[in-house]
């Protein structure tokens, strides 16, 4: 079984840490997701009209959306926030 690599752009970056300070809980919740990725990256739904394995993961009110690049055996974090603004 293979292992994925996860990053993160620097938008997902700054949000983890801004919900880690307002909401310890759900900041935790959000990292255990993204860990469980290495291993199965395809836990996200797929979204849909996308050309590129581009998914989405809900936690709470909260929605993670990524790429997977197979090729490269990496995940890229686009996207971390409230789900209205997600799109």
């Amino acid at each position: 079984m293979q292992t994925y690599q996860i990053r993160l752009t620097r938008d997902a970056e700054k949000a983890i840490l801004k919900i880690n300070q307002a909401l310890p809980a759900i900041g935790s919740k959000i990292r255990t997701q993204i860990d469980a990725l290495k291993a199965n990256p395809h836990l996200g739904l797929k979204l849909q009209g996308s050309g590129q394995e581009t998914r989405r993961i809900r936690v709470g009110d909260y929605r993670i959306i990524y790429e997977i690049y197979k090729h490269y055996l990496l995940i890229l974090v686009v996207y971390i926030g409230p789900r209205g603004g997600a799109y």
